[in-house]
């Protein structure tokens, strides 16, 4: 039987995943539905965010900003637990993870990655730290000074966000350009090795990256010689020039807005720990309720974090590429697995003219034209636009479409002479030729 899916009101959908859930499971036997039915916000059914991105660099760089993200949220949840004394033993710890998720651990543990469970971090921490805030059901509330506790503690490990947003959307920026020069010296990107990127804007301004690529064998089952051996052990370096003042613009407006947005995040996610602890004094839970209930709210910041990464580093990344597209250009997106009929809709297969000058709020423009900084933030989905993201999660990227080439269904296809030729009569202000077809 298919899945149902269907759209919830905007008061629902914010909702934590667990309460959603809950709130599903009324409807369905409500209405007599079977319990199949699968929770979707804005956006539609778009793929696996625990899925690693196509593009190598981005795979990386995602994986990297979660990983800077999620560790002081893994530390808090695990600081609250030890403070609280709050027990693991009957906490059921895989209802608040997808198995999607579960995947993606399992490949990072693979991979040496010193990622921990928070499960083992709680253990850890517990043989190191007071219980200075031992959760009790108790009629008496917490003091002021508790309280005051209870803020530093979650307070006490969180990151400079300004300084995470900075470094990774200046890596982003180099991500997109170097994008841009593969296309245009047509090398391959894939499996090359950078030792570093800046992790300032001022640095990036400065320094460029190098690129080292694997060179392919240049015959199959051809015997190395001495020089391709050693070709390819090293590979061939590219060198990556510093971000241009266009570029840098882009990466500055994607690291304020990259900043702002994380602030927000780890402020909702404080406030939610401590509504919860609230919540579970006046209302007299059990300790393992608590705890299973802020487990829960881990689960779904670590779908927050993973969600801000992949579309954080998107918008940096896109549109530092589209920056260094020359006016009037045209760019095409190819398909994704998985996607949204969204993107489907707006994206895939569609071409459009990339333009640096100050965009015309007409239809028009907004359909046929991108430029860096396009988005739909705060529009409706009836109103979204094409630009990439097109909404939270959206792995899309922008290809340049070289004249040579037309889409056809979807996919790019050399154009014939004749159909060169044409163009070029117009181009000149030329009728067409008749005798060509």
């Amino acid at each position: 039987m298919p899945k149902l899916k269907i759209k919830l009101p905007k008061d629902i959908a914010n909702l934590p995943e667990k309460d959603r859930q809950e709130i599903l499971g009324v409807l369905a036997q409500a209405m007599r539905l079977p319990p199949v039915l699968k929770t979707t916000r804005d956006g539609g059914d778009e793929h696996n965010m625990w899925e690693r991105n196509t593009d190598p660099l981005m795979a990386d760089a995602e994986d990297d900003f979660y990983e800077a993200l999620i560790r002081p949220a893994q530390e808090m949840i695990a600081d609250v637990f030890v403070a609280l004394d709050l027990p693991l033993d009957g906490v059921d710890m895989e209802k608040a993870f997808s198995d999607e998720f579960r995947e993606y651990e399992a490949l990072l543990k693979s991979k040496n990655s010193g990622k921990q469970r928070i499960s083992d971090l709680i253990q850890a921490n517990r043989e190191k730290r007071d219980k200075f805030l031992k959760y009790i059901q108790s009629m008496n509330p917490f003091s002021k000074e508790q309280l005051k506790k209870l803020d530093q503690l979650m307070k006490k490990k969180l990151p400079d966000y300004a300084k995470v947003a900075e470094a990774f959307m200046v890596r982003a920026g180099f991500i997109g350009k170097i994008r841009n020069q593969a296309e245009r010296e047509m090398f391959e990107t894939m499996g090359a090795l950078i030792d570093r990127f800046p992790t300032t804007i001022q640095a990036a301004q400065k320094q460029g990256v190098v690129l080292t690529l694997r060179e392919k064998e240049k015959a199959e089952g051809a015997q190395p010689t001495k020089r391709t051996r050693k070709a390819s052990s090293e590979g061939r370096e590219v060198k990556i020039l510093p971000l241009t003042p266009q570029e840098t613009r882009v990466v500055q407006h994607a690291t304020l807005h990259a900043a702002d947005k994380l602030t927000e995040i780890s402020e909702r996610h404080r406030a939610e720990v401590r509504q919860l602890i609230l919540r579970a004094q006046r209302e007299r839970w059990t300790a393992q309720k608590l705890a299973q209930a802020l487990f829960d709210a881990y689960g779904d910041q670590n779908r927050d974090w993973r969600r801000v990464a992949i579309t954080e580093l998107s918008f940096a990344a896109n549109d530092a590429y589209l920056s260094g597209v020359d006016e009037g250009e045209t760019v095409w997106v190819p398909p994704v697995e998985g996607s949204c009929k969204y993107c489907k809709q707006l994206l895939e297969g569609k071409t459009f003219t990339v333009t640096h000058e100050l965009p015309k709020e007409t239809y028009e423009h907004e359909m046929n034209y991108v430029w860096a900084g396009k988005s739909n933030y705060g529009r409706k989905v009836s109103a979204w636009i094409p630009c990439i993201p097109l909404h939270p999660n959206c792995r899309h990227r922008y290809h340049r479409l070289s004249r040579f080439y037309k889409i056809v269904d979807g996919q790019p296809v050399l154009k014939t002479t004749a159909e060169l030729i044409q163009e070029e009569r117009a181009r000149r202000g030329l009728p067409p030729d008749p005798n060509l077809k």
